[in-house]
């Protein structure tokens, strides 16, 4: 089992779930642009196919994020933002097998942060090469004594790969805004 928290994700300088996963030993993340595919993460363990990942199971708190009609996971939309992980367990071999379907090789279980830790207002801002920018917002607060809740508004963008397609097609920027309520 590989644990990255939230304050490695600092240390780091990581900005995202899939940026994350090239630190893990033997996960192979990379990037396909194309017409039909923009900016898409392929992600795959130990040498599987990493177009159709059938063999890993991404979870958020503990919920698959997995689209078995279409074998893969849409890693730029997972709803999460970078801000509000706690911790990422990646658990690798059979032992992953219960956690039940697609499972078999590897599990990618993201552990969002507790409402209760983020009461208060929380602002932060992130400014990069190749015109990557993003920003989040988050209000956490009481419902009466027993009930805590989270907002969190991000924006992540970026202008894409360092040089462009060769086969001069293909849109490889990334804009994305999310709205989590926990």
């Amino acid at each position: 089992v590989t644990i990255i928290t939230a304050k490695m994700l600092k240390q780091f300088g990581i900005v995202s779930i899939p940026e994350t996963l090239t630190v893990v030993p033997g996960m192979e993340v990379t990037q396909a642009t194309g017409n039909d595919t923009g900016n898409d993460y392929r992600i795959g363990y130990h040498g599987t196919n990493v177009i159709v990942p059938r063999r890993m199971n991404v979870l958020i708190d503990g919920m698959s994020v997995y689209r078995p009609a279409k074998a893969r996971v849409d890693w730029k939309g997972l709803p999460v933002a970078i801000e509000d992980v706690d911790r990422i367990e990646i658990t690798r071999g059979p032992n992953s097998a219960s956690y039940g379907a697609n499972s078999m090789l590897a599990i990618v279980n993201i552990i969002t942060k507790h409402p209760r830790e983020a009461e208060g207002t929380t602002l932060a801002a992130t400014v990069g090469t190749q015109r990557t920018a993003g920003g989040t917002a988050r209000y956490g607060g009481k419902f009466g004594e027993a009930t805590a809740y989270r907002i969190t508004l991000d924006h992540q963008q970026d202008a894409g790969f360092d040089s462009a397609s060769t086969l001069g097609q293909g849109h490889d920027t990334t804009r994305i805004n999310r709205l989590s309520f926990r």
